[in-house]
């Protein structure tokens, strides 16, 4: 593919592999210093895992599926469990923690390429590996130890990848249980998924036709593993989050009508298309967006207004609009992404709720690209040079600026003041920080950094001592190579 074109496509492509790889690793490094601290929610469901892994319950000293989490919801079972494993290896300092994301973000990105290269060849599935290297979105949260939109984006690709792959019965059912993990890891996708559904048979009919077993393979394997799911969305457990943030819960429409929450549905809807959010700065809460940008990436950008130029063109040239059904499930699978979100009114626009929007937007944006090149000479080296120019920007902005903007955000002064008393073993200045957060916070410090076992912090956490022991953890963190206190 590098070996094909003239000096400046040689340049470009080598150019295009290279941010590929750089972005591949980038993911990787630092991930203790930007984001800076630990915020809450990262705590919290960490402490949730250390306590599977100690005594083999929850915090509630339960065996539940689904564990119910402070602020509300239920953290799920398919990041819960397996971060259980994971810190079992890894540890669970700060770094072993967002490892775990990165993982699920480089396994998020080969599915993008296998399912790119299945539907629209080997050049387009690598600018759609580097549309998807480049999204802040996928950076940002390959990056944080956060319950978990990055598996349920994994589920998602992986799922539609197999489902496409042939009319087997055992692609059925894998496609199957990689949707049921999307809609376990977020609640986002139990949303998605039953508009994608429909559309995803579309597209896969005029390919290979799919035959009554393949379809009752795919919904019996669905069915049975969701089981759970389905059961305690039925019985009303599972939605108490939304009970509190949706704007179709009765607790919202107990002050409004249903025509009203159905407009402010829609104008939800264009929060999330608004420019700002897409091309300037994207969510405004700093957790969720470096800022820098919008959710779309300068390269998505680019993308989209060729492919403006190429529909019109294609448009003028036929006399109608071109219909390529995979494609039209990509804008399809954009605008109902947004739903989620749009069905809230706690920080609209929501770039997590949003977040099974931007798979498609890579898949897009790789699909325009290389109609591009095949179109014009200059697109391939423009594409090269405007993805050089935002990597630069981007890496220099996360790594040097973020940091400083993102302090508070990320509760930079509890991380310091656990770092404190491991040095010292005065804890007062995290006990005075930590007074109104939640219980499972203060105790996933004292359990990284006082050396305290999950038991034992729950005697401790309410009120700290002045002074604690400063005693080594049973084992050291295998990621850092030494001890956690």
């Amino acid at each position: 593919m590098v070996a094909n074109g003239t000096g400046p496509q040689k340049a470009a492509w080598a150019t295009i592999l290279l941010l590929i790889g750089v972005f591949s690793v980038g993911r990787f490094v630092g991930l203790e210093k930007s984001p800076p601290g630990l915020y809450a929610d990262e705590a919290v469901v960490t402490t949730e895992a250390i306590a599977l892994l100690q005594t083999g319950f929850n915090s509630h000293h339960e065996h539940t599926l689904f564990t119910p989490m402070e602020a509300g919801g239920y953290a799920s079972p398919t990041h819960l469990y397996p971060k259980a494993a994971w810190i079992a290896l890894a540890g669970y300092s700060i770094p072993a923690l967002r490892l775990y994301a990165g993982v699920e973000a480089t396994l998020l990105l080969a599915g993008l390429f296998f399912l790119a290269r299945s539907r629209l060849g080997p050049r387009a599935a690598v600018f759609v590996l580097l549309a998807g290297c480049l999204s802040p979105w996928i950076f940002q949260f390959s990056r944080i130890a956060t319950d978990d939109p990055m598996l349920s984006l994994c589920g998602l690709v992986w799922g539609m990848y197999f489902f496409f792959r042939s009319t087997a019965l055992a692609d059925a059912i894998i496609a199957a249980v990689c949707f049921s993990v999307s809609v376990y890891g977020y609640a986002s996708a139990r949303v998605t998924l039953p508009f994608l559904v429909p559309l995803l048979l579309w597209v896969k009919q005029p390919d290979r036709k799919a035959t009554f077993r393949y379809l009752a393979a795919f919904v019996v394997t669905g069915l049975v593993v969701c089981a759970p799911l389905i059961l305690g969305a039925l019985r009303g457990t599972l939605l108490s989050r939304y009970a509190v943030i949706g704007i179709f819960a009765p607790a919202h429409l107990q002050g409004t009508s249903f025509p009203a929450a159905l407009g402010e549905f829609l104008y939800n809807v264009r929060l999330h298309l608004a420019p700002d959010y897409l091309f300037v700065s994207g969510d405004a809460n700093l957790r969720h967006s470096t800022q820098f940008t919008g959710e779309f990436s300068w390269l998505d950008t680019f993308a989209l207004l060729l492919g403006v130029a190429l529909l019109g063109l294609a448009t003028v040239r036929s006399g109608r609009l071109p219909v390529n059904r995979f494609i039209v499930l990509c804008a399809a699978g954009f605008v109902v992404g947004i739903f989620p979100s749009a069905l809230t009114w706690e920080g609209v626009p929501h770039a997590i709720r949003g977040s099974e929007c931007w798979v498609f937007v890579a898949l897009l944006t790789g699909f325009i690209l290389s109609q591009a090149e095949q179109r014009w000479r200059w697109a391939l080296p423009a594409g090269a040079l405007v993805s050089v120019t935002f990597a630069v920007g981007f890496l220099w902005h996360y790594f040097r600026v973020y940091p400083r903007e993102a302090r508070d955000e990320f509760q930079v002064t509890r991380l310091e003041a656990a770092e404190h008393g491991r040095a010292t073993g005065d804890w007062q200045p995290l006990a005075r920080l930590t007074r109104h957060d939640p219980p499972l916070a203060i105790r996933y410090y004292l359990i990284a950094y006082a050396g305290l076992t999950f038991d034992e912090s729950s005697h401790l956490f309410a009120q700290l001592p002045p002074t604690l022991p400063r005693a080594l953890p049973p084992n050291p963190d295998p990621v850092l190579g030494h001890h956690l206190n």
